[in-house]
């Protein structure tokens, strides 16, 4: 029998669609509003994608216009000048400038970049100390010119470079653009001539003469010039005229036109040297930055027979000049070694140790402290060795070696702060009395090593509770309890008088409950480094008029029950580090720790251990 269908009454159509178009609240959904919000929205989308399209195109367009424009002709810029020089002689160049487009240049400048062997004289108009010329805005068909004149200090066949460039920003255009013009000098003479003149052989210890001739061939004379000589290590100057200084310089001063001069130095090749050995003098002037610049240089090459006897000379670990701090000991080692096929005979090991200055006869080196393993006879400031102290030294056969070892104290402090340039110069000198069956009484000397003393620099630290006027500066129990905050202050202080500092830093890594707070300092910054795990004081220099300085802060701790019965470390590695502006060393002073036991704190005196 057929199944007759129900008839849907409007009733239940209406029921049906209440429920499709009423949210669950029984609100009816404005289909209208819903339809509108997603049109706008799509809309102020692709409006927003159009709109930052075109900044960007346009953006583009003029960076790219723009740069053409900083690499077209129409903006000139050029050197002109001679493209060879002659190293001391005047020379000029002019630096031509101008804008050939129709709009103008706001915010434009010109810099000049000069090799450090170009020494400028004069420049017209005159620049700023780092070789700018502002010249503001630039109007469209304007230009100029500066002109520059110096001199280049230079070696024969080199090539300098000298370059310009032209910063602006184009109207209505906010980005800065470069033009930037170059020109390279060839230096292809000298205002000066001369020659060195030296042995073509020589055995080692044997005395060699080098002789340096000069000559200003110009009309005008020179000022400010010296004296370069570059030597090798194994060379000993005995004598030097003028006298050389420390760096190995001479300091002529003004030469006059078409003067001349010489410079002689006598002195001997120590053991090791061997072969070609190569010395070099080079004249010209120092620059702002202590670099040597050359107008010539002169050479020369000496064979050198090497000797049997092979020695040297090592101090606190080191064979050439180094630095030490006052009290600390120098380590000296010996070694030698017969490297020649012949027995040697009568051998003897000399150190000579000189000491400067003496303030009332008093050494700078604490002679009580010496420990002298070997035995070796002292005299003055000269220890020797011979075949009494070391049996061995009476003969020494093809490829035997040895060394001897000794150490000795600086005093604690310098004997007179009068005197500021403290060192100790070591040279070993050898003795052989025969080399086989021939007497030869033959002399040597290895390279001397210079010691240089660092300026008395000194840290102290402290920790404390109350201050030298026994007012409170900490806060919180004494002893420190469990689970409550103590807090204390840090005191640091850095005395320093004989050299200035630079590049001092005082560091601590802060202990395992420390919590740092109000840093402050008479100069530089106290605070925690990036890793806010370490304490530092940084200053950048600290000049001979300042004897004193400080800084302080507060560390806080809130102890574990862990932490019951023990000291805590407020402080770990406290350590200064600074460099001597005179002697070039690095200073390196360690303070220790400081902990909740307040040691340099008299006020205190229940201790430090944390209690419950």
């Amino acid at each position: 029998m057929p199944q007759l269908k129900k008839k849907i009454t409007t009733k239940e159509i209406n029921a049906t669609l209440d429920t499709i178009y009423h949210d669950e609240a029984g609100k009816k959904i404005d289909m209208k509003i819903q339809k509108a919000e997603r049109r706008n929205s799509r809309k102020i989308l692709i409006g927003l994608i159009i709109f930052f399209g075109l900044i960007f195109s346009v953006s583009w367009l003029g960076i790219l216009f723009f740069s053409r424009l900083g690499g077209a002709d129409n903006l000139k810029l050029e050197i002109a000048g001679n493209k060879k020089a002659v190293a001391g002689a005047d020379m000029e160049y002019e630096i031509k400038y101008k804008n050939n487009e129709d709009a103008p240049l706001a915010s434009s400048e010109i810099g000049l970049y000069l090799p450090k062997t170009f020494v400028l004289s004069s420049s017209t108009p005159l620049l700023d100390d780092k070789n700018i010329f502002k010249i503001g805005t630039l109007k469209a068909g304007y230009g100029g010119s500066i002109k520059i004149s110096g001199k280049f200090f230079a070696a024969e066949g080199e090539k300098q470079i000298l370059q310009a460039v032209l910063s602006y920003k184009p109207s209505n255009f906010n980005s800065t653009f470069q033009k930037v013009s170059k020109l390279e000098v060839e230096i292809f003479g000298s205002v000066f001539d001369g020659s060195l003149d030296g042995p073509d052989k020589v055995s080692v210890g044997s005395e060699a003469e080098y002789e340096l001739t000069y000559k200003n061939k110009s009309d005008e004379a020179m000022e400010g010039l010296a004296v370069l000589a570059v030597l090798p290590a194994d060379f000993i100057i005995s004598t030097s005229t003028p006298a050389i200084d420390k760096n190995n310089r001479w300091s002529l001063g003004k030469l006059e036109a078409q003067a001349e001069g010489t410079i002689k130095i006598k002195g001997s090749f120590g053991s090791g040297a061997k072969g070609s050995e190569y010395i070099s003098f080079k004249l010209g002037t120092v620059g702002s930055d202590n670099v040597f610049l050359s107008l010539i240089e002169k050479k020369a090459t000496t064979e050198v027979i090497g000797g049997d006897f092979i020695t040297s000379l090592i101090i606190n670990g080191s064979s050439g000049n180094a630095t030490i701090r006052w009290g600390k000991p120098l380590n000296y080692s010996i070694t030698y070694k017969n490297e020649g096929k012949e027995t040697l005979y009568d051998v003897e090991l000399i150190m000579n140790i000189t000491a400067l200055p003496k303030a009332s006869g008093q050494s700078i080196l604490n002679w009580p402290s010496l420990i002298n393993a070997n035995n070796g006879k002292v005299s003055g400031e000269t220890i020797a060795w011979t075949k009494k102290e070391i049996s061995g030294l009476g003969q020494i056969k093809s490829g035997e070696q040895g060394t001897i070892d000794f150490n000795v104290d600086l005093i604690s402090k310098p004997a007179s702060l009068s005197y500021k340039d403290y060192k100790i110069d070591s040279v070993l000198e050898t003795k052989i009395g025969r080399i086989g069956n021939l007497s030869v009484a033959k002399k040597m000397q290895a390279n001397k090593i210079t010691i240089y003393v660092d300026s008395d620099a000194e840290l102290a630290s402290q920790a404390r509770y109350y201050n030298d006027g026994n007012a409170m500066v900490g806060s919180g129990p004494l002893p420190p309890k469990v689970g409550q905050k103590t807090a204390y202050k840090i005191y640091w202080t850095i005395t320093n008088s004989m050299h200035e500092l630079e590049n001092i830093t005082v560091s601590a890594d802060l202990g395992k409950n420390s919590v740092f707070s109000n840093g402050s300092a008479e100069a530089g910054t106290a605070a925690l480094d990036s890793s806010l795990k370490k304490v530092q004081w940084t200053l950048n220099r600290l000049p001979t008029s300042v004897n004193s300085i400080s800084a302080s802060f507060d560390v806080a701790i809130t102890p574990e029950a862990t932490d019951v019965g023990n000291v805590l470390n407020l402080l770990e590695n406290i350590t200064l580090s600074a460099k001597d502006k005179s002697t070039g060393g690095t200073i390196t002073i360690s303070a220790g720790n400081e902990t909740t036991a307040l040691p340099e704190d008299p006020y205190v005196t229940v201790g430090g251990k944390v209690m419950n």
